[in-house]
């Protein structure tokens, strides 16, 4: 009798939910139309995205040229996925074969409409499947709905709060793409290390090919993750048989994918590569090497989207000249900032061996042997800069709540031997140890790892409901929860 009497309420809390689902979205697709933040001129990184897609629409070819002469010069400079996507939604602009290149980047609001409007989708779709991925962790329906809010700007609800990922769908940056495919991949790899089947382990690893031809850093991910799965299975023998050829079909899949494109740069360029930049990355980081005492101390006010911090504390401990000197050497954009420094050594040697490739792989090479020629100085840099990649958010209180959870949530996962939940967040761990350790970590970089944040703000709230009710008798999981691993 309980069981028939409470199918009515289910049913109810069934639909409501989803209509709460429904509103959200509506709410949300109210902003398609808004084109708040849209460029008209494009510049720097998203023009070289929109060059390349350009060219690969048009000519068939992966370039970065902008002259029509050269627009089938070969170039290796970014990564391939994002143009390509991008090329592929070119397709969607009818009138686009009217247009040449120097008129689309100079008026990019108007002839490229329908890829932000695409743009826009694939934040939708984030939206959702960090929703599922709150599902599938805590079988909670009203937590699902945390991480929507957070991702998606929805007017009326949140009325003073646009979350940062809504600004990317009006940049052509390949930030929403990686932040789509980051979130994909944790959550295939959850389900993957729930249900043991080898074509959800396919995909993983498809996803992670991908990705890394999004962001060239996950390349190391797939090495550094295969070494974590040894030394998981070294530990866990009795999950060897079933978890050690799956494993190995998920990361021979991506390497293939990765592989492909290494391929054809050794070909072009003789190296065997996904993208350049990486010498510059790290050089930036190598002149941090020479930061002072006072400087390092700064850094940790400097660097944060606190207002409180940014224009109460700082103008109280540095007079006007004083802070001049450090804008000078750490805003990312200052003439003798490092990450300038770092620019104008590429472009050096870059004139010098005539070649951006060669220069590139000569910095990272000068760049690595500075680094290890002082490893505590490098170590003891990533403190501050493990603060200023957090910064991803406004209000600045909520990135602690953000990173607390996440790191917090990752930690118990490794108590309690959850192998899937591990495997879902190990991506945007090694995004974030990553940047932080080998990069400048701009918050920009972590971006891409909020969905799976609030993600673990949903895990660790229901977690805490868990314990709170245990205490007093009650029940806070519905009864058909799949408990995790360890428990």
């Amino acid at each position: 009798m309980g069981t028939v009497a409470g199918a009515p309420g289910r049913q109810r809390t069934r639909l409501l939910f989803w209509g709460v689902v429904i509103l959200l979205t509506g709410l949300h697709a109210t902003t398609f139309r808004i084109t708040e933040g849209q460029e008209d001129e494009l510049t720097g990184t998203r023009k070289a995205n929109v060059e390349m897609a350009y060219n690969l629409h048009h000519h068939a070819v992966f370039s970065q040229s902008w002259e029509e002469p050269r627009a089938r010069a070969f170039s290796a400079y970014r990564p391939p996925a994002y143009p390509t996507f991008l090329a592929l939604g070119m397709l969607l602009v009818p009138d686009l074969e009217t247009w040449d290149l120097p008129r689309i980047t100079k008026d990019a609001s108007r002839a490229l409409s329908p890829l932000y409007a695409i743009q826009k989708l694939i934040l939708l779709l984030t939206a959702y499947l960090a929703m599922y991925a709150v599902w599938r962790t805590t079988r909670s329906r009203w937590l699902c709905l945390l991480p929507f809010p957070l991702i998606c700007h929805t007017p009326l609800l949140l009325v003073d709060y646009r979350p940062i990922l809504n600004k990317y769908t009006n940049l052509f940056y390949p930030t929403l793409l990686a932040t789509l495919l980051i979130t994909a991949l944790g959550l295939s790899l959850l389900i993957a290390f729930e249900k043991k089947r080898y074509w959800q382990f396919a995909l993983s690893g498809c996803l992670a090919g991908v990705l890394a031809l999004t962001r060239a850093a996950f390349l190391y991910y797939m090495f550094l993750g295969a070494l974590l799965l040894i030394v998981w299975l070294w530990r866990r023998p009795d999950q060897r048989r079933v978890l050690a050829p799956r494993a190995a079909c998920c990361i021979a899949v991506a390497v293939m994918i990765a592989f492909g494109w290494m391929a054809r740069n050794q070909h072009h360029f003789g190296r065997f590569f996904i993208a350049e930049r990486g010498g510059y990355q790290l050089a930036a980081r190598a002149q941090m090497l020479d930061m002072d005492t006072g400087l390092y101390f700064v850094s940790f006010l400097y660097w944060n989207n606190s207002p409180f911090l940014q224009h109460t504390v700082l103008p109280r401990l540095l007079d006007d000249e004083l802070r001049e000197r450090i804008d000078l050497k750490l805003h990312p954009k200052a003439w003798k900032g490092y990450k300038t420094n770092a620019k104008r050594e590429w472009l050096r040697y870059q004139r010098r061996y005539e070649s951006s490739v060669v220069a590139d792989r000569i910095l990272l090479r000068e760049s690595a042997a500075a680094i290890l020629k002082r490893p505590i100085k490098h170590l003891l840099i990533s403190i501050p800069l493990f603060h200023r990649g957090m910064c991803v958010e406004k209000p600045y209180w909520l990135n602690w709540l953000l990173f607390c959870s996440f790191f917090g949530v990752a930690g118990w996962a490794l108590s309690r031997g959850h192998s899937g939940l591990l495997a879902m967040l190990s991506p945007a761990l090694f995004c974030f140890g990553f940047n932080t350790a080998v990069s400048n970590n701009l918050p920009r970089y972590n971006v891409l790892l909020i969905p799976i944040l609030c993600v673990t703000v949903a895990i660790a709230l229901h977690r805490g409901i868990e314990i709170v009710a245990g205490r007093h008798g009650l029940r806070a999981t519905e009864p058909d929860r799949v408990r995790p691993e360890g428990e």
